[in-house]
């Protein structure tokens, strides 16, 4: 019995000596020769992968390569197989396939292992356009040798990427630092006429990504991002540090321009996306989503009023753009978190008129265009740093054309208006109380009506010439032709003024409502007489 065993044991040994001797001298050719000849046939050469050494080893759970000096490159010089599968360059230190199946590799049609591990990679990924990704499933080879890759966890660890333009390699798009990626149960059908981004299914996507920073060589505009965070089981995106900065000066940019524009810049300490769907967004079907919060945005809003504007562009109301999206969305809510608003007004001055809302927090919701169900938006923060102000807008998808506003400003000093007045009108305040405005309108395509109560007291202004010295005369009698304090009715209380203003089709939603709420403070100011000079046009 025991020389039965001892044969057995020392049988079995053999055994397993030869496997190491095979998988070291002879499978790990093998292995190494049948993936390159079925990459080769399959992808046609458009993938290649070359390395400096390799090791095998056998496991409980298949076979494994680590390859060291890793280059992997694709041939960017033909789109027949980059138009369905993207191109990718990366160096590595190091690149461990584990737990590869071998029975699958020799004589199946499917390359399937556990584990997949990057480290350090340098990476560029080529943007394609969406026009090449169209390919008929008809042009592709009738037999492949690899029909699907599937990938039990794929892991890359402080990596670095690149993102270059697909229609000039010249173009750096973006580039990020420290990339940390996972992966878990990828199935890439080789076989579909598809897209890798559209055809792949896949459990987890859990993505880390620092200093990424974007610069289209033929946009206006570069955006950074300090840190990223994307877990696509979790179902949401955070994002720390965002910018969105002009290319060039956005004070020249704004004046050097045919027609009149807005040229923006936006920082954000913090933004959080919860998603209801990331699957539709990834077939780029639909935006669906549960919330959407942005924490303290800063943007400054450049734009030069002496330019003329594109009478011949019709301009879309807020919502109306929304419709105009090329995907469907449904979000339940966007939050905007202590933000701050200055939106400078350029003349042939110096100085910008200042148009500043701070402390801005705002709820939207909800926003969809699938439904087209009705926007309820609110704001509150501070006007001018100097008055609490709210604003509520109801924005129906259903009919566009039909919507309405209300809204309040606080106490305020007159003076307060001078960042925003006097640099674009020559008119400064001198004295005065602003107590209360109350204000509430319905609009349609292009006319705002709407009514407005006016409480002021001791308002007195000055007019001034191209040196900001006041004009005295004109002053004084500008003075006596205005309404010191508003009118009110027998009560003691002010009197209800009804006010309408029609935007011409070039101008935009905000000068709708903005018109509106002009033509009312000037009635409250001004005699009938003068009003009706002033206003008429």
């Amino acid at each position: 019995m025991r020389k039965t065993l001892k044969r057995i044991g020392i049988s079995l040994l053999i055994i397993v000596g030869l496997l190491v001797i095979f998988a070291t001298f002879f499978l790990k050719g093998i292995v190494n020769n049948q993936l390159k000849k079925e990459i080769k046939t399959t992808f046609g050469g458009f993938y290649t992968l070359t390395f400096q050494k390799s090791a095998t080893s056998l496991s409980t759970s298949g076979f494994n390569v680590q390859y060291q000096g890793v280059t992997f490159r694709s041939d960017t010089s033909s789109h027949s197989v980059g138009s369905l599968h993207p191109p990718l360059f990366f160096k590595a230190e190091k690149l461990d396939v584990l737990e590869i199946n071998v029975f699958e590799l020799l004589f199946g049609s499917t390359i399937k292992t556990g584990r997949i591990e990057i480290d350090r990679p340098e990476m560029i990924f080529f943007v394609t356009d969406d026009s090449k990704a169209k390919t008929n499933h008809t042009e592709k080879e009738t037999s492949q040798p690899i029909r699907h890759i599937v990938v039990g966890k794929l892991n890359i660890k402080e990596g670095k990427a690149s993102f270059l333009a697909d229609r000039n390699h010249r173009d750096t798009l973006g580039t990020g630092q420290q990339l940390d990626l996972t992966i878990e149960n990828l199935n890439l059908n080789i076989e579909s006429n598809l897209n890798f981004l559209h055809s792949a299914t896949l459990d987890q996507f859990k993505l880390a990504l620092k200093k990424l920073k974007m610069k289209p060589r033929d946009g206006q505009y570069s955006y950074s991002i300090d840190q990223m965070h994307f877990d696509y089981q979790k179902e949401v995106l955070r994002c720390l540090g965002l910018s969105m900065e002009p290319q060039g000066n956005p004070v020249q940019m704004a004046a050097h321009s045919k027609y009149r524009r807005s040229v923006f810049q936006i920082t954000t300490d913090s933004m959080v996306y919860h998603s209801d769907n990331f699957r539709t967004l990834k077939n780029r079907q639909s935006i669906d989503g549960s919330s959407l919060k942005l924490y303290k945005p800063r943007v400054t809003i450049h734009r030069h009023k002496s330019l003329p504007l594109n009478e011949n562009q019709y301009k879309r109301l807020f919502h109306e753009s929304l419709l105009a999206l090329p995907l469907e969305v449904e979000l339940d809510s966007v939050q905007i978190i202590d933000g701050h608003i200055d939106y400078r007004i350029y003349s042939n001055e110096v100085q910008p008129g200042n148009l500043v809302l701070s402390r801005l927090n705002a709820l939207i919701a909800p926003i969809n265009t699938r439904q087209r169900t009705t926007i309820q938006a609110q704001f509150n923060g501070r006007f001018m740093n100097a008055s609490a102000f709210w604003l509520q807008l109801n924005l129906p998808l259903s009919t566009p054309e039909k919507h309405s506003y209300n809204g309040e400003i606080e106490s305020m000093k007159f003076t307060a208006l001078n960042p925003l007045i006097a640099n674009l009108t020559r008119v400064q305040m001198e004295n005065g109380t602003l107590e209360h405005i109350a204000f509430s309108g319905t609009g349609g395509t292009l006319l705002n009506q709407g009514q407005m109560t006016l409480r002021y007291s001791d308002f007195k202004f000055s007019l001034t010439n191209r040196a900001n010295d006041k004009r005295w005369l004109q002053s004084g009698l500008g003075n006596l032709l205005v309404r010191g304090s508003n009118k009110t009715d027998k009560q003691g209380e002010p009197l209800t003024i009804s006010y309408s203003y029609k935007r011409p089709p070039y101008k935009d939603h905000l000068d709708l409502y903005a018109g509106g709420l002009i033509d009312g403070f000037a009635q409250g100011v001004l005699p009938k007489l003068i009003y009706q000079l002033v206003m008429q046009d």
